[in-house]
């Protein structure tokens, strides 16, 4: 294999995001070049953990360091997924007539008895069942308080609670918005929901 097409090493990223340290410092450079940027062309206030000049200072400062450049890949990858992720939610909400926010959880004896990845396929199965072939995006989640795992997914159609043999699902109808900022700022949540950090490669679910 040649020096250009490198495999990622998938042990050396767990290890970064395990530890965490550098990954949240690239995020907040990131975040602090955005801001600025978004001031800049928009006009648009966004919290920055830096001034514009203390996040170019770091980035030069870091720049030659081998896990800052490995995290800088990593928040790079999870950057254009989001985006990827927050263009299918769009088109869900706004192009279908039914978008729904599910909400799917198991039972203990399902959580006892069962795999995780066995559940996603449970989950797979059942919104490409359900789905009439209109599209959805879902992904696993897991509890705050407890971390008890669930599922998240945006759909564009409404999926019948009592379908869902493996626990419970809590289905939120997407109330559609003229105001384009609204819209725009609620697309945001559900992406943020649909799609959490991790350092698995890839939980997210698309309907095909």
């Amino acid at each position: 294999m040649s020096q250009s097409r490198r495999a990622p090493d998938y042990r050396r990223k767990s290890e970064l995001l395990k530890d965490g340290t550098m990954y949240r410092e690239v995020k907040r450079i990131r975040k602090s070049e955005y801001a600025y940027y978004a001031f800049v062309e928009y006009g648009e206030i966004v919290e920055a953990p830096y001034d514009p000049q203390t996040a170019m200072q770091k980035r030069q400062s870091l720049s030659a360091d081998a896990d800052f450049q490995e995290c800088e890949k990593i928040v790079h990858a999870q950057s254009n997924r989001t985006v990827r992720l927050r263009s299918r939610v769009e088109h869900i909400i706004k192009d279908y007539d039914n978008p729904t926010f599910c909400t799917l959880t198991f039972t203990d004896d399902y959580l006892a008895s069962t795999n995780e990845l066995t559940r996603r396929r449970y989950v797979t199965r059942f919104l490409k069942e359900q789905s009439g072939g209109l599209p959805y995006v879902a992904n696993i989640d897991f509890g705050g308080k407890n971390g008890r795992e669930h599922f998240h997914a945006v759909c564009g159609f409404r999926l019948d609670p009592k379908q869902w043999q493996c626990g419970a699902l809590r289905v939120q109808k997407v109330r559609k918005s003229s105001d384009p900022h609204k819209l725009a700022r609620y697309i945001s949540k559900l992406t943020n929901h649909a799609i959490k950090e991790t350092a698995k490669r890839n939980a997210i679910i698309y309907s095909r």
